[in-house]
């Protein structure tokens, strides 16, 4: 299901044993700002810098996978279809919250599966890294959030 209007595309994917959602927004609207304010003091130099270089902004937010379907590759393929959505909106640049304080399975690296996708961590978030792609981008903002 999809609901689109001039600034923002909603992506929200199904499938049996998992989901995602996210949007894809223009960085000059408030959506970035008011959702990067929710977990980061520094939420104005990351809005800041990515409004100078007018970015499309695709915001994974929530992702589920059901516990007895991990390991199947399912989160695998709902990142992926969000990216490729996202690309498809017109996308520059891929952000998420990695969550470490979300249960994980036994060993399972949250941080680790996300930088397979070629996502950064950029700085510290009350949830965990604030995580970007492309690279360069993530590299610029880092130590942003970091006690130094």
């Amino acid at each position: 299901m999809r609901k689109v209007n001039l600034t923002m595309l909603t992506i929200e994917i199904s499938r049996e044993g998992g989901s995602l959602s996210g949007y894809v927004v223009d960085a000059s609207e408030p959506n970035i700002g008011n959702y990067l304010e929710q977990h980061s003091n520094f939420a104005e130099l990351v809005t800041h810098r990515l409004r100078a270089y007018g970015e499309r902004v695709a915001l994974l937010r929530n992702m589920s996978v059901d516990e007895g379907q991990r390991g199947n590759g399912i989160g695998t393929q709902l990142v992926s279809e969000f990216m490729e959505e996202a690309g498809n909106a017109g996308a520059t640049v891929y952000m998420l919250i990695c969550d470490i304080n979300e249960g994980q399975a036994p060993g399972f690296d949250l941080k680790a599966w996300y930088e397979s996708f070629g996502f950064v961590a950029a700085m510290d978030t009350s949830e965990g890294p604030l995580m970007l792609m492309p690279e360069y981008l993530a590299e610029e903002m880092v130590g942003f959030g970091r006690d130094e």
